[in-house]
């Protein structure tokens, strides 16, 4: 962890409990021997809460003699501090007055003229410097005492302080754990008079079943002595041949069969289990049979329905190419009919290219007895027509005039660009090796010719 700390990781926890932090390197050690919650004996935790709440309380003592104490010890502190203080200021006092008497002697030396009077003066001087010295001395000596005292002050003043704070925090941690042995007691005290309350009421109901089973035992004796009596007015007593140990070996052996039945089948709720079980798929099978009939039932309704829809959109189609393609026959004067047959999916193109007056049912020329120009214009025109019927976008033909002559391919390009211009939403691609420059350009009409192929010498 200190080496190398894992991403997206925090803090880690050893099997103790401590709690590691990564950098800086620090351990904070686990402190609580036992579980805050979840705890399955209440009575234990009460006792350690009880003995955690003495030991608080002792601590709680100790701290507040350890109070008073140093109260104590600050009051004498103050007064010596006080007394120090005091024998300082005489002294400084007596320095002052020292030191006025010796400016007033050296200013009497200096006006007195006799040399007697100087020495006399001189050695005042001197025993007062001899005094001073003392004096400061002593006064250094009281400094330091003062100094040391206050040192002491202070630290006494911390240990205070500290003891002061130690004290409130015991006394704030103190609180919760009263409250709780408070509710620990009332509770305890509830579940004894919950206790008593029911083992009252236990004892009655023990009471209660001898009772009963008393006075069952009285009416199951006089049920079976009138039984024996009803028995005895029917018919006499039949004696039993076999002895109760026969009876028992009887009821043992078929004991001994049952539980054999049970290890080869099961029990009779095993067995009853496993009913129960196939019975719930068997119903989940029917259900799902049940719907996958429905399913497919209104699968093949949908199914015929499409079909019939298809069939009249095959009808409606076929009809409309038809209708297209004698439509465009008729441009040429051609007479002709698309033949469908959708049992044997089949078509027919009847084309009729004789006098107009017969009707598209009397045509019954096929393609083979056309001419290639005939038979290539009959073709354009299925085409176009299944173009109108699929109504397709883009629209190609490729070499659809090789074959005719000139009069079918200017009939034919002339209904292609008035087609393509009826229809300007779709693409018409017409593709021809013959000649396009008779065929005329417009917005409609683009031709693109492609170059000669190089053919080699």
């Amino acid at each position: 962890m200190f080496r190398r700390q894992p991403k997206n990781s925090h803090v880690c926890y050893d099997e103790k409990g401590d709690e590691i932090l990564p950098k800086p390197d620090r351990v904070f050690a686990n402190h609580m021997s036992r579980p805050n919650f979840l705890s399955a004996n209440v009575e234990e935790d009460i006792r350690e809460e009880t003995q955690g709440l003495r030991e608080v309380s002792k601590d709680l003592l100790e701290a507040s003699k350890n109070v008073e104490k140093l109260t104590l010890q600050i009051q004498s502190n103050h007064e010596k501090h006080s007394r120090l203080k005091g024998a300082v200021n005489s002294i400084e006092r007596q320095i002052r007055k020292i030191n006025t008497d010796m400016e007033e002697i050296n200013a009497q030396v200096i006006e007195q003229d006799t040399i007697g009077d100087v020495d006399a003066l001189i050695s005042d001087v001197n025993n007062l410097d001899v005094e001073i010295e003392q004096l400061k001395v002593n006064l250094d000596t009281a400094k330091l005492k003062y100094n040391n005292s206050k040192a002491a002050e202070q630290e006494v003043e911390k240990q205070l302080s500290a003891v002061t704070s130690k004290l409130r925090s015991m006394n704030s941690s103190i609180d919760p754990l009263r409250g709780e042995l408070n509710t620990a007691d009332e509770a305890i005290d509830q579940a004894n008079n919950e206790l008593t309350h029911y083992k009252r009421e236990l004892k009655k109901l023990d009471e209660k079943i001898s009772k009963e089973e008393e006075s069952l035992n009285r009416f199951m004796v006089n049920e079976v002595e009138k039984s024996i009596q009803a028995a005895s007015q029917m018919s006499p007593r039949v004696k039993v041949k076999k002895t109760s140990q026969s009876l028992q070996a009887e009821i043992a052996k078929l004991k001994e069969q049952l539980s054999r039945e049970e290890q080869l089948r099961g029990n009779a709720d095993e067995i009853r289990d496993v009913l129960n079980s196939r019975m719930e798929k068997y119903e989940t099978a029917k259900s799902q049979l049940q719907q996958c009939q429905l399913y497919r039932e209104r699968m093949t309704k949908s199914l015929s329905t499409r079909r019939r829809n298809l069939f009249k959109l095959t009808l409606n189609t076929a009809d409309t190419t038809k209708l297209y393609f004698a439509t465009f026959l008729h441009q040429r004067n051609y007479e002709g009919k698309l033949q469908f047959d959708f049992d044997k999916q089949t078509l027919a193109i009847k084309v009729d290219h004789q006098s107009s007056s017969k009707s598209s049912k009397d045509c019954n020329k096929d393609l083979k007895g056309l001419s290639g120009g005939e038979k290539s214009f009959s073709t354009l025109c299925f085409i176009m027509s299944l173009w109108e019927s699929i109504n397709s976008p883009f629209r190609c033909m490729d070499e659809f005039d090789v074959f005719m002559d000139m009069v079918n391919r200017k009939v034919s390009i002339k209904m292609l660009t008035e087609f393509a211009k009826e229809n300007p939403s779709h693409q018409f691609i017409l593709l021809t090796p013959q000649d396009t420059s008779q065929i005329e350009v417009n917005d409609y009409v683009h031709i693109f010719r492609m170059p000669d192929p190089k053919r080699g010498n």
